[in-house]
């Protein structure tokens, strides 16, 4: 659903070209919410989502890794982000919180400023490889993630 919703807001933009920072800080932000609103209010209860927050912690900094190390073009990049961010909110967010409204709100928000400040993405290589990236990068999450719980016990079996 917001896949298809954040396509349609690149192919039909209305702003001009996003800076480094603006986007660096608002992923970041959004990186952050994600994780209070799923962890924070269960997190005390039960110790056994500190798995899950390390996985989706490791989750958004392989995203967030590889969309800085492997594009240059700053449209691109926004692409890559915002497809990023859409593809983690449906796949990763949505089955976690105990409140989806929040989500979709602060999802409406989000893609309501891209249309209204984000380029236009109009290049059809640039979409389709934007369009691609979190699923290449979701694949590599996962072998992170196990490698993650193979070191951890690993770790635990030496000690």
């Amino acid at each position: 659903m917001y896949t298809g919703v954040a396509c349609l807001v690149l192919f039909d933009a209305r702003g001009d070209v996003v800076s480094d920072d603006t986007l660096v800080h608002a992923a970041l932000l959004f990186a952050a919410f994600f994780l209070v609103c799923t962890y924070v209010p269960a997190i005390f209860y039960r110790p056994r989502l500190v798995d899950d927050m390390c996985a989706d912690v490791l989750t958004l900094v392989t995203h967030a890794i590889g969309i800085v190390m492997v594009v240059s073009d700053t449209r691109l990049m926004y692409a890559c982000c915002l497809h990023s961010l859409c593809f983690l909110v449906q796949h990763r967010a949505l089955r976690k919180v105990q409140y989806p409204v929040l989500i979709h709100t602060v999802m409406c928000l989000t893609l309501g400023a891209a249309y209204v400040h984000g380029p236009r993405i109009s290049d059809i290589k640039q979409f389709v490889v934007s369009a691609v990236a979190p699923h290449v990068l979701e694949m590599l999450a996962l072998v992170t993630v196990h490698l993650h719980k193979f070191a951890v016990s690993w770790a635990a079996v030496d000690t």
